[in-house]
């Protein structure tokens, strides 16, 4: 009786194993990654840069939520190294290694110190503790190049900057 119901069980289950493959291979295959930005499907990231409303280049950015209230996203100390910091542009402008967005606030932490708290202090309320009181992105750009291209070039990178569309604008 169990070598009849394994001969049964064991064919079904690699069926429905292939078939649950599948679907999720022809599922991803059909839609491609989508910018955080603006909606439209990318197949590679495009470069972003930014201003902020002080001089926050070496302090690590974070995520809030809508109302600026609470974290919503930050970065392990573990998750931060040298390719971290965002690369200077002229004219006050930032190309982007962090994901920055229209939430984003900075954390009195340079990424140098940072990198070095125990993890038991990246925790969202003693995190909360360390925001710069009204630190904020102010104007976010989308190159037209991907990010590899811009860190391979950030002087053709930089020239794309005043041409390139504002996704974000402070009121």
């Amino acid at each position: 009786m169990k070598t009849k119901l394994l001969s049964i069980l064991i064919p079904t289950a690699l069926t429905l194993a292939a078939a649950g493959c599948a679907s999720k291979a022809e599922s991803t295959m059909a839609t491609a990654p989508a910018d955080n930005l603006t909606g439209e499907a990318q197949a590679l990231p495009a470069a972003i840069v930014y201003k902020t409303n002080g001089d926050y280049y070496d302090n690590v950015p974070v995520t809030l939520n809508a109302d600026r209230t609470a974290l919503a996203s930050w970065p392990a100390p573990t998750d931060i190294n040298d390719t971290s910091v965002p690369l200077k542009f002229a004219e006050g402008w930032l190309l982007d290694r962090r994901g920055v967005s229209s939430t984003t606030a900075f954390l009195d932490y340079t990424y140098k110190e940072y990198r070095k708290l125990p993890a038991s202090e990246a925790t969202p309320s003693k995190l909360m503790a360390h925001i710069i009181p009204g630190s904020e992105v102010t104007v976010i750009r989308r190159l037209p190049i991907p990010l590899w291209k811009a860190l391979e070039d950030p002087v053709e990178a930089s020239k794309l900057v005043d041409a390139s569309p504002v996704v974000y604008q402070a009121k």
